[in-house]
């Protein structure tokens, strides 16, 4: 059974195998759960243009080459969207996860960032399009923005 690329870019890859289609990324995920002192989440606000709205998610993104290590990745992208810089020892790899088993070959790699709360205090100021907001919340309050649909990504979901 051969695959052949129907379609390739920078970002992704579609495949077919026999009658079947799916897609690659091209650079593999991470995905970060920040937790400040082992009880409150940070999420970022961010706009998403194909469902044009702004959701709550975990800091998340791509490896920026084939030489970036994922754990690597996983401090930067955290530093990106959120502006706190965390050492290597604060940052554990959890698991790896199919965002969509169906159609899709590549894991996202799950880390716990351990944040202090004069850590967030002290993050540099992110200047974004993409990033509208960074907030704490509790546990209840991620529990209501999956009932309000503030929260949509069952990555997150499974990672909360």
């Amino acid at each position: 059974m051969t695959e052949k690329i129907i379609y390739k870019n920078k970002f992704f890859n579609i495949v077919k195998k026999e009658n079947y289609y799916f897609y690659d990324e091209n650079n593999l995920q991470v995905m970060i759960l920040p937790v400040i002192d082992d009880k409150k989440f940070i999420l970022v606000k961010q706009y998403r243009v194909p469902l044009k709205k702004n959701t709550y998610e975990f800091p998340a993104g791509g490896l920026l080459n084939k030489f970036e290590n994922q754990t690597n990745a996983a401090i930067r992208e955290l530093f990106e969207e959120t502006g706190i810089k965390v050492k290597k020892k604060n940052i554990i790899k959890m698991m790896k996860i199919s965002p969509n088993p169906q159609r899709q070959r590549k894991f996202v790699t799950i880390f716990l960032a351990k944040i202090s709360m004069s850590e967030y205090k002290n993050r540099y100021k992110i200047k974004s399009k993409e990033i509208k907001n960074i907030k704490i919340f509790g546990t209840k309050k991620l529990k209501d923005f999956f009932k309000e649909k503030k929260i949509i990504s069952g990555v997150m979901g499974l990672v909360f």
